[in-house]
């Protein structure tokens, strides 16, 4: 028995924790494009990049725990382990759990703000909904981490497998652990979709549509990678290789905190994304000019007729009308030219004209790569 060598750190532990750096460099690239987004693109107040930090600096908790884990013996075969290293590996894969579950439930609340802002003040069933699935998601979020610590009794039992005591509320952690893994994936479906609901109905093209709900649906990928671990939870609790069958459960526990992240930092980093298609678009139509002289006088002449047709304020809009039955309307913002600076982004504008007898009021309410503006107007019939 002194002869047996083990080797804590191998199995799938080396490729658990190389998939964690990699989603994890690829979260934080895309978070950082937020930042600057925010800050020097489109400045605004924003709770949805908040959130976002949180979720990630969890996120970021969570693999460290999960790397010095795989170290002792987690994601590898139990024959293999360490005895000595095998309580230290079970303690931090609990750790990493607790945070696993924090950072989805604030990746969420993202997505939410987010939402907020673009719809604005005016959907108030919408924003209804969406506090619904924010604050059950959180609930049930924080029931799993604080039930999970208290499933044995003394609670280091739960680490140190060896010692006196009981658990007797494995099997329950377990039903509750499927029960809001299969909560959590519903919610990344209903916020995935739910912007479905704010952009089909406009009078545009249908590629506008799909392209603005596509941009927005991102969530729907975390929500594939919630139900795989949820399958993969439910085969852990019949494992009798507990240590080497928890790897595709912490595989698609990780990839579905960082699919939040990335997912939802695509709509918030799209100002930026026009601002480099534009100059790239630029520096190539003067290439273009500068070769064939002829296209030259053709585009100037194109803007001079072009500038003949502008309003005096030097801007062009492309909107996008959905009227209802009170007149309401909702536009995208495809662009502004001319000398001011330019922005791309959402539009949401709502008429509503009263009878006669009382006014006609015009509400006007603007979200523009998510800076928001309101203009009220009122005149008398």
């Amino acid at each position: 028995m002194d002869d047996v060598q083990y080797q804590s750190y191998g199995g799938r532990g080396p490729l658990l924790v190389r998939i964690a750096i990699v989603e994890a460099v690829t979260a934080t690239i895309f978070l950082v494009l937020r930042v600057y987004t925010v800050v020097f693109i489109a400045p605004r107040k924003a709770w949805d990049l908040l959130w976002s930090a949180i979720a990630w600096v969890s996120a970021l908790i969570s693999i460290i725990f999960i790397s010095v884990a795989c170290h002792h013996g987690i994601a590898n075969h139990l024959d293999n382990i360490d005895p000595e290293d095998l309580p230290t590996g079970n303690l931090f894969s609990w750790l990493a759990d607790t945070f696993f579950i924090l950072s989805s439930g604030t990746g969420k609340l993202a997505v939410i703000a987010l939402l907020f802002h673009v719809q604005g003040p005016t959907k108030r069933n919408g924003r209804r909904f969406l506090w619904f699935i924010g604050g059950s998601d959180m609930f049930w979020s924080i029931f799993q981490m604080i039930f999970l610590w208290f499933q044995c009794k003394p609670i280091h039992k739960l680490w140190h497998q060896e010692i006196a005591g009981s658990c007797l509320l494995t099997t329950a952690i377990v039903k509750v652990g499927i029960f809001v893994g299969a909560w959590c994936a519903a919610c990344d479906f209903l916020l995935a979709f739910y912007p479905i609901f704010l952009f089909w109905k406009l009078e545009t093209s249908w590629k506008i549509r799909v392209g603005l709900c596509l941009l927005f649906c991102g969530g729907a990928v975390a929500g594939a990678a919630a139900i795989l671990k949820t399958y993969y939870l439910m085969n852990l609790a019949v494992a009798k290789d507990l240590t080497y069958a928890i790897f595709p459960t912490d595989t698609w526990a990780i990839t579905e905190q960082y699919l939040i992240i990335i997912m939802s930092s695509i709509p918030a980093i799209r100002p930026l994304c026009a601002r480099v298609f534009r100059k790239a678009s630029s520096k190539l139509s003067t290439t273009k000019t500068n070769t064939h002289p002829t296209s030259q006088t053709r585009w100037t002449e194109l803007q001079s007729f072009r500038k003949t047709m502008q309003p005096s304020t030097t801007q062009s809009m492309a909107a996008a009308h959905y009227c209802e039955h009170n007149e309401s309307s909702e536009e995208i913002l495809a662009a502004h030219t001319g000398e001011q600076k330019y922005h791309s982004g959402i539009m949401v504008t709502t008429q509503v004209s009263i009878s006669p007898d009382h006014q006609e009021e015009v509400d006007k309410q603007s979200y523009a790569d998510s800076n928001v503006s309101t203009e009220r107007a009122t005149r008398p019939e």
